[in-house]
Order: C-alpha cells, then structure tokens, then sequence
C-alpha cells in the first residue's frame, strides 16, 4: 500500500503484490521497510487503545468460544449490552 497505491511519501512500484515480490522488495528499500513497521506499530497501538475498554467483554466472549466452541450472534449482543465499559481503565 505504502509503494503501490500513494499511501507512503512516493510511488515506488507498480510489480506484482505476492508475498515473494513484497519481501524482496522490502529488503531492497530499508527506507519503506522502516515506514511500514512505523505504520503498523502506529496501528497496532491505536486498535489497542479501542479494544482496551472492552477487554472484560472480549476475554469473557473468548472463554464461553474457548468452553463451547461456538456463540450465535445473539447471545454476543447480549453480553456486549451487559457488560460496562470501562473508559478508565489502564493497563
């Protein structure tokens, strides 16, 4: 995305896109290398920092898929609306 489609600070390649092709040219251009793992660990962060709130819920929704294998959509609903959201909570 970064080299191909004008998401970093230029154009650099218009080649194929399979995961060969992308790691060689990674290792050509250090200078991409480096922005693409910026941008991840930028993203990363920032799914984190949503999903933090809701860890009580993802962790509960987590073992009921871990003891049961299996939750219809209902009966997420119905845990997400149970559940408070801490907008406090730190890690």
């Amino acid at each position: 995305m970064s080299a191909a489609h004008g998401m970093g600070s230029r154009m650099l390649w218009l080649g194929d896109v399979g995961p060969d092709a992308v790691h060689s040219f990674l290792a050509s251009h250090h200078d991409l290398s480096g922005q693409v793992d910026r941008l991840l660990t930028e993203e990363y962060q920032k799914v984190v920092e949503l999903l933090r709130p809701h860890l009580p819920v993802i962790e509960r929704i987590a073992a009921i898929l871990i003891e049961h294998g299996i939750m219809t959509g209902a009966e997420v609903e119905e845990l997400v609306a149970a559940t408070t959201i801490d907008q406090g909570q730190t890690p």
